[in-house]
Order: structure tokens, then C-alpha cells, then sequence
């Protein structure tokens, strides 16, 4: 879940210039930093934070991939798609609510896209209500 507000975050910040890059590259470096703080914490070796670290940087830049275009079509299901295939590593899909996820993702990236580059850079977000009601809500 983190990492897909990320993406949503990011996305919408490369929209705002020179500041809105830098933010964006921040908040990736940030998660990062965070990840390997995490590892070492959980008492990972010296020697597997680097690798793991590796595999999270390309996990998470897959994930911009994946999500970044299929958020600009709210009536395809290339989104689902993408989903599926991202949470396939966890087992079977199905047991995820992906039609409700991808529906709060596009919520979500509507919601951004409608705030100001000023409000979006001082960090004023709302995000949306995860039990939205609306199409393939269970």
C-alpha cells in the first residue's frame, strides 16, 4: 500500500516542474532509506540489506512502470491488469480485491489531479475514503 501511494504521489508531482521532480525523487529515495533502516532493524545481515535493497529499488521502479499509464484510461481494466500481475508474487490474486483497489487508485489520481501544484507541494493531500460504494465495492 505504500508503494502505491507513491506511485500516485509521484506521478502527479512530475507534473510540476523543476520543485515537483525533486520532491518525486526525494519521496523514491526517502521509501529507499527507509526500507534498508527497516531491514537492519529486523536484524538482516550486513551483507543481504545491499541485495535486498537492490530488489525493493527494482520492485518499486517496476511498479511506476506498471501503474503510471494504465491510471490515465479510468474505464479500461489495464489497471486491474497490472495489479494482478504485480500481486501475483503473493499468491493467488484473487483473494485481493483488485477491481476495489484499482478503483480507489483512479479515485485517488483524479483526486490529485484536481489539487494545485502549490497545495500538492506544501504537502496538503487529501487522500480518498478507501470505502468509496461505488462499482465493485464488496
Amino acid at each position: 500500500m505504500v508503494i502505491l501511494h507513491l506511485v500516485l504521489a509521484v506521478r502527479r508531482l512530475t507534473r510540476e516542474g523543476a520543485g515537483g521532480e525533486q520532491l518525486a525523487r526525494t519521496l523514491n529515495e526517502t521509501f529507499i532509506a527507509d526500507m534498508d533502516d527497516s531491514m537492519r532493524e529486523m536484524t538482516f545481515g550486513d551483507l543481504r540489506v545491499p541485495r535486498e535493497i537492490k530488489q525493493v529499488t527494482a520492485a518499486l521502479l517496476d511498479r511506476h512502470r506498471a501503474y503510471t499509464a494504465p491510471l490515465g484510461d479510468p474505464h479500461g481494466h489495464k489497471l486491474e491488469e497490472a495489479l494482478a500481475g504485480q500481486l501475483r508474487y503473493l499468491g493467488d490474486s484473487g483473494r485481493f480485491a483488485i477491481v476495489d483497489l484499482a478503483d480507489y487508485m483512479h479515485r485517488a489520481a483524479s483526486r490529485l489531479d484536481c489539487i494545485s501544484g502549490k497545495d500538492l507541494l506544501d504537502g496538503n493531500v487529501e487522500w480518498p475514503d478507501h470505502a468509496h460504494g461505488g462499482p465493485g465495492q464488496r
